[in-house]
């Protein structure tokens, strides 16, 4: 592994890359010091460490201040590629830990899909806007290994009488109302035809 190799993938750190975009924007070590909170002096060793790590000059000094060097605007444009793509991850990460976005494997059984499933959908987005959902429509005996297995989160639906899932969490969602219908029949009965 050469010196550029060894030195980009150990000891390039992220406050190097905002260094180098704070000299970018700045062009002056003193300004970049007060930004960053450091002395000058501060700013100017970690430029030259920076510098003699990687083997090359990342700017030139001037009597204005700083000028990136051809080099420099190389590292300088993929340090905010870096920057940015670690402030994503930084705000995606919260997202994930308040819940206001994510992914979610949803089974379902047929029976809820027109009512329960809706609703339930419905108050996820109200409150995690960001969430992408997948459907899965089966049945128990085809969702439950999915669910065992990790390829579901949770499964929306009725629980048969016998299932055992003592390792499984439920929830009630809603009781259904049991309404006994009954067939009468109008039977005549003509005194004549029995």
């Amino acid at each position: 592994m050469d010196q550029l190799d060894s030195y980009l993938r150990v000891n390039l750190k992220p406050r190097h890359l905002q260094l180098l975009v704070a000299l970018d924007d700045f062009h002056n070590l003193s300004k970049v010091a007060v930004i960053t909170h450091v002395t000058q002096p501060a700013v100017s060793k970690t430029l030259a460490e920076l510098e003699r790590g990687l083997g090359m000059k990342l700017f030139d000094r001037t009597a204005r201040g700083v000028e990136p060097t051809a080099y420099g605007q190389c590292l300088i444009r993929h340090a905010r590629t870096v920057l940015d793509d670690l402030n994503k991850a930084r705000d995606e990460l919260r997202d994930l830990m308040s819940g206001a976005s994510g992914k979610i494997s949803v089974g379902t059984l047929p029976a809820a899909i027109p009512v329960l499933l809706p609703r339930s959908l419905a108050l996820l987005k109200k409150h995690s806007p960001g969430t992408s959902v997948a459907l899965r429509e089966g049945t128990m005996e085809t969702l439950m290994p999915e669910l065992r297995q990790g390829k579901l989160d949770v499964i929306v639906g009725r629980l048969p009488d016998n299932l055992s899932a003592s390792d499984l969490g439920t929830k009630v969602l809603s009781e259904e109302p049991v309404t006994l219908l009954d067939v009468i029949a109008d039977v005549k009965h003509d005194a004549g035809s029995l």
